[in-house]
């Protein structure tokens, strides 16, 4: 249940303009995001921060084979695993905040 912001009343949340006062409420959908949050310079930076984590990811995996052959096992299945799945819940997180 909604109410209006003017007198109170009850509405309903589709409603865009108060049945008992008149009060027209604003329109949410045109109003443009802005600041550094979205800006150009922040999507060009997730977008670097994904290579990176992908990167990451690659790299530790070849660190972990590499680690398997040379017989360092404490680094082949507990250090590379470790570091894969941060690095992999790092690319995941800028893989969904970018904008479709």
């Amino acid at each position: 249940m909604a109410f209006c912001p003017k007198c109170n009343a009850t509405i309903k949340h589709t409603d865009i303009k108060c049945d008992a006062c008149g009060y027209d409420f604003p329109d949410d959908s045109s109003s443009a995001r802005s600041g550094f949050a979205f800006s150009g310079l922040a999507d060009f930076s997730l977008m670097i921060g994904g290579i990176a984590a992908g990167l990451g990811c690659l790299g530790a995996i070849i660190q972990g084979v590499g680690a398997a052959i040379a017989g360092l096992y404490w680094d082949a299945f507990f250090v590379a695993p470790i570091t894969f799945f941060i690095c992999f819940a790092m690319l995941v997180v800028f893989v969904r905040i970018q904008k479709v």
